[in-house]
């Protein structure tokens, strides 16, 4: 079920991306449910009263969603980095892995079903590791 909200609020503090919308538990809003935007995953509603709900953010730095770049199928976490950036993190070294590859979720975790768009890589940064 699709419900249409608005963002009233959000956290001043720069390293935390949290936001509160107008939709509660009241229009079938629960901790956990997904939040999408016209672009795609837009975080997870972390509490709901009855007529309000915060949501974190993708780019929270408390964020972390299990995710694979879609052409590819390499696989990864992908971790807020807070002020409205995200890094696709723990991917197998060697990975194949591109500028502007799409990044969707993977389904695993239990909480965004598979497929959904988290973004585009930008940038591919390798490790020792």
């Amino acid at each position: 079920k699709l419900v249409v909200s608005r963002v009233i609020g959000f956290d001043v503090t720069p390293w935390i991306s949290i936001v509160l919308v107008d939709k509660g538990v009241n229009d079938g809003i629960w901790p956990d449910s997904v939040v999408l935007s016209g672009e795609g995953v837009a975080g997870r509603v972390l509490s709901s009263s009855p007529h309000f709900s915060k949501v974190m953010l993708v780019s929270d730095r408390n964020s972390r969603i299990p995710a694979l770049v879609q052409r590819s199928r390499a696989r990864g976490i992908l971790e807020g980095l807070g002020h409205g950036m995200c890094s696709l993190s723990f991917v197998e070294k060697g990975a194949d892995v591109a500028i502007d590859d799409l990044v969707v979720t993977s389904g695993t975790g239990g909480v965004f079903p598979k497929g959904l768009l988290l973004g585009r890589v930008t940038k591919v940064e390798k490790g020792n590791y």
